[in-house]
């Protein structure tokens, strides 16, 4: 057998601060909004508009450690295995 290129499986990276505190509201909700994400961090203290908590969710979804069920207004989000891992 020949490889003909490299092959990366497994890419790791830090994740964000924001993104951890993102991953362990969700660890605790089975399933949040954006909005109800954005309200508790808001609660817990931490500055973030809700674009922003959008663009953060987003980011988790593409990354697999989040993820996303239904569409537009009825969007939910939810952890997945490889969050529940490095959360």
């Amino acid at each position: 057998m020949i490889r003909l290129g490299y092959i990366n499986d497994t890419i790791m990276e830090e994740i964000a601060q924001k993104d951890q505190k993102i991953l362990g509201l969700l660890l605790r909700h089975e399933y949040l909004g954006s909005s109800g994400i954005h309200d508790l961090l808001l609660k817990n203290g931490e500055k973030a508009s809700l674009v922003t908590t959008k663009r953060e969710l987003s980011r988790l979804v593409a990354t697999g450690l989040a993820v996303a069920v239904g569409k537009g207004r009825s969007r939910v989000y939810g952890i997945s295995i490889p969050g529940r891992i490095f959360s």
